[in-house]
């Protein structure tokens, strides 16, 4: 019978594993380390270390807790080895520093024990059973040596054991509170993630005429905070005086027994806590070792223009490889640029086909130029004038067009090879080669004039003849450039190696460091591997705070149930994250009366939340369950439609040979039930976003109010499982993410943010990298406060209505003219991943300036985004006084958006408010206030109010909600619908080739085997040879040209700009704070500026590169679908890329705030020439950092879109190869009668069809 590993024994092996590996790595004394904590966990022991500066009470401590002298104790240091002491059979364990273990007889412990505690031999660690003591079943004491002891063997004692504590006891004299040993050691305890409870011991030394003890207490509080060094529960002790007042003893005894007692919660996070610090403890000895080597490498980088060496030696080995290689270079880069030039050249515009069709129509039967009275003569005058003309026309615009750009471009490649000699660009420079009169009319086709759109015929012919000349031209261009690259190569080569000679030790010494790193991170990767607990496997509490005083802070917070929005069921019961660690209620150590004390308590909110655990649900083996999951689509087409795949593939999960495509079937169907679209909302704070939010949802969700309320991303989805109606989900940004917001405030200079968001940081920092699960009731006007909202990358309330339940998710934004700078960024990012956009600008502040700003940053987008699912909303439209006035405003707005280049906008005024509150008097009575509001609203002074539908309808709501879910609905199912369907043809058509095969002749069949098996292996090679180097260099020139054009785009704004910051109103008759706001509002416009060519030029990129990919893997496709027939296939969508982080500080806006006051002319200048110069001086002054942004933003999205770009490439290239196997191998199953033809023909009977689709 097989035995059966259990998750403990395997936690063991794998252990045990990170012990050999450190030993192969020569590091014994970690992996003895390893080994111990392995002995521990397997004994399922929690051991409580007490530390602290020597003669602080420890061991005496210890004793009374133990109530008997188990150790020595005196006021000297007596204790030179760490002391393991448990319940057990009596006797001593002696391990020394080299693992040698000694085991002494019962009879002799009590004896031994004192000597092998001070004993000066090379003891590490002295285990103590005692049966008598009252320590709970596999609990366990540890006493260390002073921290502070003059002898530097008992530090490192101590430093040897605390691998063993779950938890300290850092016991602390009531003189030395402050002293920088204690203060030290406890922030690496608290860094580390130990739980630290502290003792002050000795109080009975306290006199309270020299000071208070409350203020004592303050005090002391103070200074740990101060260091960050948790303060909640400090336990002060008088072991000689145990009637003290404030003697605390009972309740440090309390708190950590019951710490104990709730091991099982935390107990592995705490056993992965100490691996994972003995792993780091092991780099850093690896580090040690390297230092020599590692601080020369970095003394030669950090000489001045080390960097620029560097660089240099790494352009000179491509410059060599270049130059290796030149005709090889020459084909692979530079040809292609001319084939695009080329195909890319408009040689054939309108008026080139007017003469084309009026020589076109010279040559047909019975043309007359004179009528009957013409001649003979003349019409062939009148055709040769034609036809010249067509050829001189035609010449002029080969000139200008092809001429010029190829000459150019092969005068720039020669002067990039360093070979543009006169006689060479003699020969390059030229005649236009022009196509004769006698060519042009050779290429008309004898008969074809009469033929019907011919003329576009004819100008394809000719546009192929002129390009055909010019790419010829290119070709003997590009031989005479390559004759003088091999004249030269060799002198070329032998100056590069020199000078790359030079250069060498520093590109030695940046490669010696990155090997060093990547050897590290090796290792780190390969010790972490080994690691079973791992974080959030029962993580162990982080500080003393949440170890032993959790429910204390739980119990002080606010528990009441603030009123439930809408019809939210009420709050269930969670159990608090803090709580893991205690329950115990300990003595207030705050609000002390007579001293001013101070100390922060987590806000209610963050205490009723509980952590959000994901749960993968998985089919037999860890695949997939092919049921059908949650279905979020409301839409019956595509339900349907989802149904009918996944009835396809269980038809053909049957047959041998459709693994990959079942899967694609059933993947396709997944997403079709859990499809959700997403409409996210935009506009200025106050707006009414979250007012129109509401009016969609029918209920008040979101909160709203004329102040800003809405500053995290809030999604409004459908309930699901685990998230009832009312849940709301936060989720936390990882600690590196948000500590790169802060940074980034930092540098817009938003300080007081900061300042107001780091108070949260303690509070929240358990939870970094977490979403926290809460009722909405509890958290919904969180989000509206910033302190708080920065922590969240979004949230997400689950709510049931009928615009869930549709299958659309629901994504309100902080106002993208927020005071806050990184809420613009919040709501640009939230673009890329939504469906559709509702953009809503308020009646009495309709497109303002805020609003401008936004639109102009959507404009960028225009080529990654369908304007036609953009909709504009006027809210507040009941404040007109009339229609006359409401149209105004529209026709204002309209205006703008089109001068912006958003054409035939969609505008809708409306009242949300007025919607929402006649949704609510449908269904529950209306207050006094908001009755007389809607009746305003809709303009019913007495009577009954309208029914709902009219209501809507005079809002303007109806309006809007009909068009925006009938235009969505109709285009995404649509598009959902043409890709299911799609699948199903391909199933069908390759079931019926099967089918085929399968009733071939026996004669034929190993013959048809032998060419299906032989045409997937070359379908596979031809893959496998598919260069994706080409489109990774096309998307390189894609960014390189959307970076040629941001200088002058910005400079053509900037002039408009400049006059609207330094208006006359503005300047303010030139005083000199008014010059300085008007130059500080040019400079926050250019940074933002810069800030929205960056992502722009990410998404344009990331847009070429998605369309690019679609049409070369068609190309390929097709080329290699030949050797398989029928065979095709298609690339997945993928998800977005992360745009890259922008470059901070370029210093443009920092020059124009410093000289823009400097270079102001005065008034009376200002209104002559002034304007123009300062425009012209301060451009010129920044111009170099705005091209040094640049030439950033090329290299880095370059280097960014190749990371990118090339694995989905390499994904692309597997997922082809392994569907052209697939397919291959049913064609052979169905020949070799693996699958018989009468199951292929009932499977095709069964299968369904696109066209049934509802």
């Amino acid at each position: 019978m097989a035995q059966v590993v259990t998750s403990f024994e395997r936690d063991l092996a794998l252990v045990e594993s990170l012990a050999r590996l450190m030993e192969e790595w020569g590091d014994g004394v970690r992996a003895a380390r390893v080994r111990e904590v392995a002995e521990k966990y397997a004994r399922r022991e929690v051991i409580v270390a007490f530390c602290g500066h020597f003669s602080a009470g420890k061991s005496t401590l210890i004793n009374k807790w133990l109530g008997e002298d188990v150790l020595p104790s005196r006021p000297v240091p007596t204790t030179a080895a760490g002391v393991l002491i448990r319940r057990g059979a009596p006797g001593l364990r002696i391990c020394d520093r080299h693992g040698v273990v000694r085991q002494l007889e019962a009879n002799n412990a009590s004896e031994e024990l004192s000597r092998w505690c001070t004993s000066e031999e090379d003891v590490r660690l002295v285990e103590v059973g005692n049966p008598s003591i009252p320590l709970p079943e596999g609990a366990a004491f540890l006493d260390t040596p002073g921290v502070d002891s003059t002898d530097p063997a008992h530090r490192e004692m101590t430093e040897a054991v605390l691998h063993l504590a779950d938890a300290v006891v850092y016991t602390m004299d009531y003189n030395h509170v402050q002293a920088e040993a204690n203060l030290t050691f406890l922030r690496r305890l608290t860094d580390g993630g130990v739980p630290v409870f502290l003792v002050i011991n000795q109080i009975d030394k306290h006199a309270e005429d020299e000071l208070p003890f409350l203020q004592f207490q303050y005090e002391t509080a103070q200074i740990f905070k101060a260091f960050g060094i948790p303060d909640k529960r400090i336990y002060y002790v008088s072991l000689r005086d145990p009637q003290h007042p404030y003697h605390q003893f009972q309740e440090l005894r309390e708190d950590v027994s019951e710490f104990m007692a709730e091991a099982p919660r935390w107990y592995r996070g705490s056993v992965g806590r100490a691996l994972r610090g003995i792993v780091e403890d092991h780099l850093k000895a690896w580090r040690a070792g390297h230092r020599e080597e590692i601080e020369a490498a970095r003394a030669l980088l950090g000489e001045e223009h080390a960097r620029e060496r560097v660089e240099r030696f790494d352009q000179l080995s491509e410059e060599e490889r270049r130059w290796q290689d030149p005709e090889g270079h020459l084909e692979a880069v530079h040809w292609p640029e001319l084939v695009r030039m080329v195909e890319n050249a408009r040689i054939t515009p309108y008026e080139i086909g007017e003469m084309a069709r009026a020589y076109l129509d010279s040559l047909r039967p019975g043309f007359r130029p004179g009528g009957w009275f013409g001649g003979r003569g003349r019409t062939e005058k009148e055709r040769e004038a034609r036809a010249a003309a067509l050829s001189e026309a035609f010449g002029r615009r080969l000139e200008t067009e092809l001429d010029r750009h190829v000459r150019s471009w092969a005068r720039d490649l020669a002067a990039a090879w360093g070979v543009a000699n006169g006689d060479l660009l003699d020969r390059i420079d030229g005649a236009p080669i022009l196509l004769s009169t006698s060519e042009v009319a050779a290429l008309v086709k004898p008969g074809a004039v009469v033929e019907a759109g011919y003329v576009q015929t004819y100008l394809r012919d000719l546009e192929t003849a002129g390009k055909e000349r010019y790419r010829k031209l290119g070709r003997r261009l590009l031989e005479m450039i390559e004759q003088a690259i091999r004249e030269r190569r060799e002198a070329a080569l032998a100056a590069i190696s020199e000078e790359r000679g030079r250069l060498a030790p520093y590109a030695n010494a940046r490669d010696q460091l990155e090997i060093l790193r990547g050897e590290e991170e090796r290792r780190r990767t390969a010790l972490w591997e080994r690691i079973p607990f791992l974080e959030g496997d029962g993580e162990s509490p982080s500080s003393a705070e949440e170890a032993a005083t959790a429910l204390d802070v739980a119990k002080e917070m606010p528990r009441t149930n603030a009123g439930h929005a809408g019809d939210v069921p009420p709050a269930e019961e969670v159990v608090d994250v803090a709580e893991i660690a205690s329950e115990k209620v300990a003595t207030d150590d705050a609000n002390v009366a007579g001293v001013s004390c101070s100390v922060d308590v987590p806000s209610g909110w963050l205490a009723d939340a509980e952590v959000e655990v994901e749960v993968a649900v998985e089919g037999e083996n860890g695949v997939p369950s092919v049921g059908p999951g949650p279905r979020r689509t409301g839409d019956p087409r595509l339900l349907a439609a989802a149904e009918q795949l996944r009835q396809a593939a269980e038809i053909l999960a049957i047959l041998p040979g459709t693994a990959k495509m079942t899967s694609a079937l059933l993947e396709r169907a997944a997403r079709l039930e859990e499809r959700e679209f997403t409409v996210a909302l935009f506009g200025a704070f106050s707006a009414g976003k979250s007012s129109l939010a509401n009016a969609m949802l029918g209920s008040a969700v979101l909160p709203s109010s004329p102040n800003p309320t809405t500053a995290a991303v809030q999604r409004v989805r459908a309930p699901e499982g685990g998230h009832p109606h009312g849940t709301a989900v936060l989720h936390i940004r990882a600690r590196s993410e948000m500590e790169k917001v802060l940074e980034e405030l930092e540098c817009r200079g938003e300080e007081e943010a900061c300042t107001a968001i780091r108070q949260h940081w303690k509070e929240i920092e358990p939870y970094f990298g977490q979403a926290l699960r809460a009722h909405w009731s509890r958290v919904r006007q969180v989000t509206a406060e910033e302190r708080w909202a920065a922590y969240f990358s979004h949230l997400d309330i689950f709510w049931d209505c009928p615009f869930t339940a549709g299958g659309w998710v629901l994504v309100d934004t902080p106002g993208v003219d927020s005071v806050h700078g990184r809420h613009t960024d919040t709501a640009f990012e939230s673009i890329r991943h939504s469906d559709a956009v509702v953009f809503v600008t308020y009646y009495n502040h309709a497109f303002s300036r805020a609003d401008e700003a936004f639109l102009t940053q959507l404009g960028k987008m225009q080529e990654t985004f369908d304007f036609e699912k953009i909709f504009f909303v006027v809210n507040a439209g009941d404040l007109a006084a009339n229609e006359q006035e409401l149209q105004g405003v529209v026709q204002h707005v309209r205006r703008n958006l089109t001068n912006l280049g958003i054409v035939r906008p969609r505008i809708y005024p409306l009242s949300s408010r007025g919607a929402l509150l006649a949704r609510k008097a449908e269904t529950s009575s209306l207050s006094p206030g908001e009755e007389a509001w809607l009746r305003t609203c809709l303009k019913v002074s007495a009577g009954p109010l309208p029914s709902l539908s009219e209501a809507l309808e005079v809002t303007g709501f109806a309006g809007f909600y009909r068009d925006f879910s009938s235009l969505l609905r109709r285009d995404w199912a649509e598009m959902a619908l043409g890709r299911a369907w799609g699948d199903l043809r391909r199933a069908e058509e390759r079931l019926r080739r099967w089918v085929m095969e399968a009733r071939a002749e026996g004669v034929k069949r190993e013959e048809r085997r032998q060419v299906w098996s032989a045409g997937a292996a070359r379908v596979e090679a031809s893959l496998s040879q598919v260069e994706d180097e080409p489109l990774l260099r096309g998307l390189e020139g894609e960014i390189a040209e959307l970076c040629d054009h941001i200088e002058r785009r910005l400079w053509i704004r900037y002039q408009d700009r400049f006059r609207e910051s330094f208006s006359v109103a503005a300047l303010e008759d030139g005083r000199r704070e008014a010059v300085a706001a008007c130059a500080a509002d040019l400079a926050e416009w250019l940074e933002d500026e810069l800030s929205q060519e960056w992502k722009a030029a990410a998404l344009r990129a990331e847009r070429w590169f998605r369309d690019r990919r679609t049409e070369i893997w068609t190309e390929r496709v097709s080329a290699a679908s030949g050797d398989l027939a029928g065979w095709s296939w298609e690339p997945e969508a993928v998800e977005p890329w992360e745009i890259p982080a922008q470059l901070i500080g370029n210093g443009v806006g920092e020059t124009i705030r410093s000289l823009g006051p400097k270079l102001f002319p005065g008034m009376k200048r200002w209104l002559g020439p002034g304007m123009d110069e300062m425009r012209e001086a301060l451009w010129e002054a920044v111009l170099p950092q705005v091209r040094g942004f640049v030439d950033g933003l090329r290299k880095t999205m370059g280097d960014w879109a190749r990371q990118c770009g090339r694995p989905v490439l390499e994904s692309d290239r597997r997922a082809a190869k392994e569907s052209a196997r697939e397919y291959a191998a049913g064609m052979m199953a169905a020949l070799d009668h693996t699958l018989p033809p009468e199951r292929l023909e009932e499977a095709l009977r069964r299968l369904p069809r696109p066209w049934s689709t509802v």
